[in-house]
Formats: C-alpha cells, structure tokens, sequence
C-alpha cells in the first residue's frame, strides 16, 4: 500500500520547553520528505504553561493548532486533534520527545494493504519500566485473552476509517492507547516496529514514563478499564 498522506497528531500539556524542538522537527520531516503530504496536528491540551503562546506565535502551512481550554484527559487531546486531521492515513505520537516524531514515517514502510494498526515497540527500555510493561500485558491477556505488546509505545498509525469505527466509545485518558490496540486486535492485526525510548530533556512526565506513583496510578486506571472492557 502506497502511502502519500498523513496526518500527525500530537497532544502538548505543559510542554513549553519543547514546543520549539518539535515545530523545528516537524518542519525538518516535511522538508527531508517533500514526496508525502504530511500535515501536523499540534494539540495545546489545556496547559496552564506559555505553550499556546509558544504555539500560536508563528503559523506554518503544514501545522494547525488545536486548543483545548481545559485538560479533562490525555486522550480527549488526541481525539480532538484526530477529528480535524484532513488525511486518510492518521496517527499520534508523544511531545516529551522520548520517541522520535520521524518514527512514524519510519512506521508507513509497514504499512500493507490490509493493516488495522502499525504501532512502535521500545527497545533499551530500563529494566523496571519494562517489566512493568510485561506485567501490565499479561493482565490484559489474564481477562481479555487478548496480547497487547508494549501497550503505550509510540506511534500509533491507523486509517481514517479506523478511527471513526471506533472513536465513539473512546476513553479520554490514557486507556486510549490500550482501547485502540485491543479493537485492532479484534478487527485485524498490530504490526510493530522497533522504536528507541530516550531520555527526556525538558518538562516532567505527565503519565506511564513518570515517578513510580504516577506509573501506578497509570497502570491502576489501565487495570480497571481492562476489567469494564471484559465482555
């Protein structure tokens, strides 16, 4: 499958200090591959930061700018952003800059005619997040039967279609990532392709990659919602 479109969509809560990383990147991706129509969905989700001011300084043809005034949820963010993407071919990736932006053009060569969800695995994880990520897979697969690999792993690059099949029952916290997996299991396959996790440089982790009473709150949610999924 020929890819010729895509739409990029990525959700920033208090992330002033990267803003003007990831806009020199999303400009250096569309420059490097000038053969694609990539657009950028930036989404300003409720930051009580300067990030919107970062973000609305300067307009770029191929970025818009999604601001969501309060934040009820990282996964409202996404969805937001996800509903103004013009192309056909969707996707989002993190802000924190852990995992590349470019990683999801890297991600299109997976793509097949028939794919549901191409989606990175990390890879040089630390060991204690890793093995959290096993625990939290293993659980899924205790209750749904169903095994997710590397659940939060970024990107996650589906179809337009896709996406509206299934956006109405979405959550809007980070049970997204889980929620999308789990109904492209159901409807097709996950096809994964390795990611390297980097450190971050700036700002504080605003989820799974955080302290350990974040990444327990976080796998917490995520086991309660594995649990209301169960058929």
């Amino acid at each position: 499958m020929e890819v010729k479109n895509i739409s990029i969509i990525i959700p920033c809560y208090n992330e002033s200090e990267n803003l003007t990383e990831i806009i020199n990147k999303c400009q250096l991706i569309t420059h490097n591959h000038n053969d694609l129509n990539i657009e950028f969905v930036l989404v300003d989700n409720g930051s009580t930061d300067n990030s919107l001011e970062i973000l609305t300084k300067k307009k770029y043809s191929n970025i818009k700018i999604v601001h969501i005034i309060k934040n009820i949820g990282y996964g409202n963010g996404i969805i937001q952003g996800l509903k103004l993407a013009s192309n056909s071919i969707l996707s989002w990736t993190h802000a924190d800059l852990q995992t590349d932006i470019s990683d999801v053009i890297l991600g299109l060569k997976f793509i097949k005619n028939d794919f549901t969800l191409i989606k990175g695995k990390r890879i040089k994880r630390p060991f204690f997040p890793k093995l959290l990520s096993i625990g939290m897979s293993m659980y899924t697969y205790l209750v749904l039967g169903i095994w997710v690999n590397e659940i939060n792993a970024q990107p996650k690059i589906f179809t337009k279609t896709f996406f509206e099949d299934v956006v109405d029952n979405a959550p809007l916290d980070f049970s997204l990532d889980l929620y999308f997996c789990i109904n492209a299991l159901k409807k097709g396959n996950v096809i994964e392709f390795p990611v390297y996790f980097k450190k971050r440089i700036f700002g504080e982790a605003k989820g799974g990659g955080g302290s350990i009473s974040q990444r327990f709150k976080i796998i917490k949610r995520t086991i309660t919602f594995i649990n209301e999924f169960k058929p």
